[in-house]
């Protein structure tokens, strides 16, 4: 049983790596933030609130989809000039990042995405995303985190004992700013752009087979290449 007991700190705040806080010739440099910034000095008199982390006592698992990963943020293409640590907390729908003496909620309005050791997140229309493929049609994950009660059976000696988070992930296609809700099925795929002349036609002539994700990337990605 995995136990949540520490105490963080999470600062929401207008403007994380936000124009506000930045100087016009802060944005002219080759990174999104110099090397005598950090995020600390940033977000300090930002406006936000501290408040503290949950403690989940007698609850298996974590709402957490990972724990911390190095990686930066990415505005107007641009990185930060050094990684943090962060984490998605997927219960409620923030990204955590770290300095050396803080933890803060990423502001998603001021970032274009954040990469975490080569997975890629994005804020798409109030959601975070993890972007699977790029092109002309944007294969995307997103996670859903929720609390079960106990269901431990005493005759069958089986089930869970305490409450458990679990995590579920759901698929879509950014199509031309159209989210679209997919299974991950040959059917639902086509399905989703039957609107798409040329993908459907290309669709039917491969005679596409899909029963994973790695499926729907790799279809994904051949369509791009051939066009």
């Amino acid at each position: 049983m995995k136990q949540i007991n520490m105490k963080i700190i999470l600062l929401v705040t207008s403007a994380l790596f936000g124009i506000s806080a930045i100087s016009e010739a802060q944005h002219s440099s080759q990174v999104l933030l110099n090397d005598n910034e950090n995020i600390e000095k940033i977000t300090k008199g930002g406006g936000g609130y501290y408040v503290s982390k949950p403690i989940y006592d007698g609850v298996d698992g974590s709402p957490f989809l990972f724990e911390e990963k190095l990686g930066k943020v990415y505005k107007g293409g641009k990185p930060s000039s050094k990684d943090y640590f962060f984490t998605y907390d997927v219960s409620k729908k923030v990204i955590l990042i770290r300095d050396s003496k803080h933890i803060f909620e990423l502001n998603p309005d001021q970032i274009d995405y954040v990469l975490l050791e080569g997975r890629k997140f994005v804020f798409i229309k109030g959601s975070y995303y993890e972007l699977l493929t790029e092109g002309e049609f944007l294969f995307l994950k997103q996670y859903s985190a929720t609390l079960q009660k106990p269901n431990y059976n005493p005759a069958l000696g089986s089930g869970n004992r305490n409450n458990e988070w679990k995590i579920t992930a759901f698929y879509y296609l950014n199509v031309q700013g159209d989210i679209r809700k997919i299974s991950l099925s040959g059917k639902s795929l086509k399905k989703a752009l039957s609107d798409q002349t040329s993908f459907a036609e290309w669709a039917e002539e491969k005679k596409i087979k899909i029963g994973d994700e790695k499926d729907v990337i790799n279809v994904l990605s051949l369509y791009s290449t051939s066009k």
